[in-house]
């Protein structure tokens, strides 16, 4: 197995989200185990995404298409004795127990504005969970001592944002981020994942930080990275808006002295652009992904310029391949199936303005080729005056199908690649694509020119089938180290086809 608010009035009339009908294009796992290389050089584990914008070079007869996860159901509510006085709110984290490879969920339970705490759940197959009876807070929380409630260093959880560390001692391997007040983020270690204490801040009276909050141990980078979220000020065209600062530390357990830098401000977002009725971001998922960044941000597509008012909110989907700077292939796309909560037609963008709330979990778990998503859902809007508990659901996404480029019509469909660097020994091309005809892959000098031996003529077809590495071929070639060391670019010919990623593969 590897990883990757509070409510405030109802009811939006739909015509005031058509503007979540529009395709926006934008030029715009959660793993510490998975290992980070550079965007464009085809070194063995980099999953080179059809995501990525500057990817695409040409498009001829092709369209790019957001992907979206399958609805699978409800995974957890409350629904034990101790749990009575309590809501779901965010869904926190998931991560590995290194000592037995159970899944574990840590996720805030609310109380009051000032008594939020963190619980846990474990699972062994991701859909059925227990909240094991833990007997460590005593009744500190609630009457019954027999709860499933962690030791925390605080008593405002603000999203609890848990990771197990690859590069941390044994008594620091867990690693979690809870805010406190909305002002201040706090660094948490612990041995077991229970037993919880505070050492270092990472940002206090700085910036908003209510809601979830992002970090992470990057590979990549060698840095620890926390997504935090921020209010940008009204500028005289855009009103008050939430959108994502970063901050970076080499170390984890001390106070966190890099600067705040700004990375997301929904109002200069392609695609998002100016104005009083855009979404902004509640949370950003944001998360290390085969050597870059995608991020699963919880977006409240609010109506007005009343950043509190009334609206929708769920997650959709960025990419970054730095870090630094994201980009929104559609910023209203939802990437969960809002249909499975039965308020409107999935496939109807201009509906989702009956939709409650959605909040993204921290972590992006995978099994088996398939990304667990799971999200607190709530039936009612952002500003409503009721506060149900939130529940929290499952979908699932096949690995790396955030975005696709499929061909078009009846004819034969075109993506060019932009230049790629190979390794030394770049060995197997291999294709994370939906085939329902075919795919040929050519392979181009840095000039533009078909390689002799790796032209189309060559290729042997990908037939029909739903493949997560599906192996490129040529008549006398299954691999690529014949071209080790040059510079290349890639032609996929798609007949009724959707390629999704590719990657090398000794």
């Amino acid at each position: 197995m590897r990883f990757r608010h509070y409510f405030g009035h109802a009811g939006i009339p739909a015509s005031r989200l058509l503007l979540a009908a529009i395709a926006v294009l934008g030029a715009i796992h959660f793993s510490a185990l998975r290992l980070a290389f550079a965007a464009d050089n085809a070194t063995t584990g980099f999953h080179f995404l059809a995501a990525d914008p500057s990817l695409r070079a040409q498009l001829r007869n092709a369209n790019v298409i957001p992907g979206q996860a399958t609805f699978v159901g409800k995974v957890l509510q409350l629904d034990q004795s101790w749990e009575a006085p309590f809501m779901i709110m965010y869904p926190g984290s998931i991560v590995t127990d290194p000592a037995n490879g159970q899944w574990r969920m840590y996720y805030e339970v609310f109380k009051s504005e000032n008594e939020r705490f963190v619980a846990l759940a474990t699972s062994g197959d991701g859909v059925h969970w227990i909240k094991p009876r833990l007997n460590i807070t005593g009744t500190t929380y609630t009457r019954d001592r027999r709860n499933n409630f962690v030791q925390s260093a605080q008593t405002w959880a603000v999203g609890p944002n848990v990771f197990v560390d690859p590069t941390a001692p044994a008594g620091e391997r867990y690693r979690m981020t809870t805010g406190v007040g909305a002002t201040t983020l706090y660094a948490d270690a612990s041995a077991d994942g229970l037993h919880w204490r505070q050492v270092a801040v990472i940002t206090s009276g700085e910036t908003d930080v209510d809601s979830q909050n992002t970090a992470f141990w990057d590979p990549r980078t060698k840095q620890y990275i926390a997504y935090i979220r921020h209010w940008y000020p009204a500028d005289g065209v855009s009103p008050m808006r939430r959108g994502l600062v970063v901050r970076r530390s080499s170390t984890f357990d001390t106070k966190w002295t890099g600067p705040l830098e700004s990375t997301i401000d929904p109002a200069k977002v392609s695609g998002i652009g100016p104005g009083p009725a855009k979404p902004d971001m509640y949370c950003s998922s944001a998360l290390p992904y085969y050597g870059q960044y995608v991020g699963l941000p919880s977006m409240f597509y609010h109506v007005d310029s009343n950043p509190s008012g009334n609206g929708p909110l769920y997650p959709t989907f960025m990419y970054s391949r730095d870090g630094s700077n994201w980009s929104f292939q559609d910023a209203y796309h939802p990437i969960i199936d809002l249909g499975g909560h039965g308020h409107f037609p999935s496939d109807d963008s201009a509906a989702h303005s009956n939709f409650g709330q959605a909040y993204m979990m921290t972590s992006l778990p995978e099994r088996n080729g398939e990304l667990y998503l799971y999200y607190t859902y709530f039936p009612v809007q952002h500003a409503s005056a009721s506060e149900p508990s939130g529940q929290i659901y499952l979908a699932k996404l096949r690995e790396d199908r955030f975005v696709g480029i499929q061909s078009a019509g009846n004819g034969i469909g075109t993506w060019t690649t932009s230049h790629i660097t190979l390794s030394g020994n770049p060995g197997h091309l291999k294709l994370n694509a939906v085939v329902g005809g075919s795919v040929r892959v050519e392979v181009l000098d840095a000039a533009g020119t078909a390689i002799k031996g790796f032209q189309k003529a060559s290729s042997l077809a990908i037939g029909t089938g739903d493949y997560l590495d599906a192996l490129a071929r040529w008549t006398d070639a299954n691999s690529l180290n014949a071209l080790a060391g040059r510079t290349v670019t890639l032609k996929f010919y798609l007949d009724h086809a959707t390629i999704y990623s590719f990657h090398f593969s000794l």
